[in-house]
């Protein structure tokens, strides 16, 4: 099934990019792209919106937060610089385990608004 079949069925994407050692953790990103999305009909799940303490919660705690939030999703959504982060590829790996499409993010605005 294509991505485009797949999200037509049940749309619900989850983002992923780029976040540690970015300023803000890259948040106004994933924000933006998320209401981006959402504006066009889709339902976002992003590991930015989390009610986890930035001074408290390790790395582990987002990637359990992120991957949580991934499993519930149809598709995966590639912020730039994905290539680059270690969580993303890691979730992007787990997503195709589990047979969701994936695409850039500019790949999916191209192609699916």
């Amino acid at each position: 099934m294509t991505f485009a079949a797949l999200v037509q069925i049940q749309p619900v994407l989850y983002l992923a990019g780029p976040m540690t050692g970015l300023v803000a953790y890259n948040y106004p990103r994933f924000a933006q792209a998320a209401d981006t999305l959402r504006k066009a009909g889709y339902t976002v799940l992003s590991p930015h919106e989390n009610d986890l303490n930035p001074e408290t919660a390790s790395r582990s705690d987002y990637l359990r937060h992120g991957i949580g939030k991934l499993i519930q999703c149809t598709g995966i959504v590639l912020l730039e610089g994905f290539e680059n982060s270690a969580g993303a590829k890691l979730e992007l790996s787990l997503a195709h385990s589990l047979g969701m499409p994936s695409a850039t993010y500019q790949e999916f605005i191209t192609n699916n608004l």
